[in-house]
């Protein structure tokens, strides 16, 4: 049997990439020690150890290059491949569960399990896109078969799956995969009743040809560098219903609308964003209508945004706060009506940069131990040099070395557990209430008295600047071990050469991007140019009776906010709480007014300064005539 003549893009792999590249040939069942019997194939995946995954993933993925290398007729080629969906589908979820949730760039380990699960789906599009393309050059009339759309249909899945696990590790898909996904619908689209043929997908799922299509298109419209960790799965899950509605349609012959959306169905390209004035140079061009995307996306903001909405969804409050501070960044990305991109310069140079609300504040505050109890004794005591633990003006389970070791935890520990104790994996929609669960190590390590200052000083390293922009600038390093980059964790950065004058400039990773080559390209958002080290407590509302924790005061005066904000740990205080401000010689107390960035990693608030209350006032007192007394 010779190779199918099929009109995909000519795409070579270098080595560690993914060929989606058709066999030139087929070779004989027996040849290749291929069983074709389907009972046969299924007692074999029976003694398949699924439980450990990757070798399981290796035994599986030998098995179905064989069916995509052998010479069957369809009928066998999808029967067989049927037969191994579901072992495929359970093995790169668990795959996935690893390295999804890992730090960048990905440890050697993390990046095999990436490449199995790539190679796992991609074999199985491959396969079927030989059945799709067989049915397409040897139908003898208009009509489709059944067969055929549905082989052209699982290769879309298994094609989307590869979109969606190179989005969520933040890099490039494989290259010529839009121009395979536009071309099986390019073959479909004449034929309505096909692109309307309801196929199950495994777990579940119902959906037609042009529905998956639709999905796809607005996966890649959703901005996938903006997203964070593990958002895209998200994104994904909400896509199935939510691309109802979204058409694809022909130009409209009086011009675009001030803004749209299109995709050249004969491009290896996602869609792309056309400005009114942007001449379309594409053969085969289609406009994507979001109207309907965005009016879901509206209705669910507002049901984020009612009062109790943590409540009525037996959610936290940062889980709501992150549910909206996403759904935003889609509303902009989905509905934009102009190019939003600010002008950037060109800007060589490198900087000295931090990662990690602890490691920012350890080294703007130039390393200084955090013993904010102790200056809260002092400055209540008058400024006395004589202090003493049982003067409680902190609660009475302080303990500052469960802070750090808590905050050690979500900085360096990285490998997910994959168990969420609060609800039905397959029925959960976010992964908020999941981000902060993490194993121990299991090597034994030393006190985090003795590692936590070498850690953070680790954490100081250069970066490259590529260029800069009024609100940001982009970064570039190559591989590293022992970093950890996420998108929306906050940064610290100085110039590399620091000179006198030269100030820590606070951010947060915007985008991220990871090259073949493992290295890193990532854009920075600047949030305070003037900042200082402080410590917060709550002391009324969300977050009261707590520890202190590390938190930056931007200073009033600021170029990027005139007013001032506190930048405090993501999951502790909310608009309405009150804290206590430790600024090392004096007390502030206030009440936060305002949410202006939110992340897993920092919470960036707008106060307003308030008189002490009236119990930290009594205690001042109490202490101060403790201290005359004792004098």
């Amino acid at each position: 049997m010779t190779s199918p003549n099929t009109r995909s893009p000519s795409v070579s792999a270098r080595p560690g990439e993914i060929s989606l590249r058709l066999p030139q040939a087929f070779l004989p069942p027996r040849e290749i020690g291929l069983e074709v019997h389907p009972t046969r194939q299924a007692e074999w995946l029976r003694t398949l150890p699924l439980a450990n995954t990757e070798p399981a993933a290796g035994e599986l993925l030998g098995r179905i290059e064989q069916i995509v290398t052998a010479e069957l007729k369809p009928s066998q080629r999808m029967e067989l491949l049927a037969g191994l969906e579901e072992s495929i589908h359970s093995l790169t979820d668990a795959l996935s569960d690893r390295y999804s949730q890992a730090s960048l760039p990905l440890s050697p380990r993390n990046l095999k399990r990436l490449m199995l699960a790539l190679r796992l789906n991609n074999e199985l599009a491959r396969g079927y896109r030989i059945v799709f393309h067989e049915g397409v050059r040897s139908r003898s009339n208009g009509s489709l078969s059944r067969t055929l759309v549905e082989a052209g249909f699982r290769a879309m899945a298994a094609l989307s799956r590869l979109l969606l696990e190179s989005y969520l590790v933040y890099r490039d898909e494989p290259p010529g995969l839009w121009g395979v996904i536009h071309q099986i619908y390019l073959h479909l689209e004449p034929h309505p009743s096909a692109l309307e043929r309801t196929f199950s997908l495994t777990g579940g799922e119902e959906m037609t040809p042009a529905a998956l299509y639709r999905r796809i298109l607005l996966l890649a419209m959703a901005n996938p560098p903006h997203l964070m960790q593990g958002e895209a799965n998200i994104v994904w899950k909400w896509l199935r219903q939510w691309q109802e509605g979204c058409r694809l349609t022909p130009l409209p012959e009086d011009g675009l609308s001030p803004g749209a959306f299109i995709v050249d169905l004969r491009a290896d390209a996602p869609p792309l964003f056309h400005r009114r004035d942007t001449l379309v140079d594409a053969p085969e061009p289609r406009m994507i209508q979001v109207l309907p995307l965005l009016r879901a996306l509206d209705r669910k903001l507002e049901e984020l945004n009612a009062p109790n909405a943590a409540a009525r969804a037996g959610a936290s409050p940062l889980t709501i706060r992150l549910q909206r501070n996403m759904l935003g960044r889609l509303r902009s990305a989905w509905g934009r009506n102009e190019d939003r991109l600010h002008p950037r310069t060109a800007a060589l140079g490198s900087v000295a940069m931090t990662i990690g609300l602890m490691s920012c504040h350890y080294h703007i505050s130039d390393e200084a131990q955090f013993e904010p109890d102790q200056s809260e004794i002092r400055i209540l005591s008058g400024g006395g040099e004589r202090t003493s633990d049982s003067w409680e003006l902190v609660p009475m389970d302080f303990e500052p070395w469960r802070v750090e070791q808590a905050e050690a935890s979500l900085n360096y520990t990285t490998e997910p557990s994959g168990q969420d104790p609060f609800a039905n994996k397959e029925e959960i929609t976010d992964i908020w209430e999941r981000v902060y669960l993490h194993k121990a190590k299991k090597k034994h390590k030393p006190p985090l008295a003795v590692t936590r200052q070498s850690d953070l000083m680790q954490q100081l390293l250069s970066w490259s600047r590529k260029n800069v922009s009024c609100c940001g600038l982009c970064l570039h390093t190559p591989p590293r071990q022992g970093m950890a980059v996420r998108v929306g964790e906050l940064v610290a950065y100085r110039p590399d050469q620091k000179e006198e004058g030269d100030g820590w400039v606070v951010g947060a990773i915007r985008w991220l991007r990871v090259h073949p080559d493992n290295s890193l390209e990532m854009g920075i958002l600047l949030l305070a140019t003037l900042v200082e080290p402080v410590a917060v407590r709550g002391v009324e509302g969300t977050g009261k009776g707590g520890s202190y924790q590390r938190a930056l005061l931007q200073s009033a005066g600021d170029s990027l906010n005139k007013k001032g904000s506190l930048i405090t740990p993501a999951a502790i205080y909310d608009v309405g709480s009150r804290l206590l401000v430790n600024l090392g010689d004096t007390l502030q107390y206030v009440r936060l007014t305002e949410l202006r960035e939110t992340s897993r990693s920092f919470s960036q608030f707008l106060f307003q300064p308030l008189e002490l209350p009236e119990q930290e006032l009594r205690q001042a007192h109490n202490l101060q005539s403790m201290s005359n007394v004792l004098d």
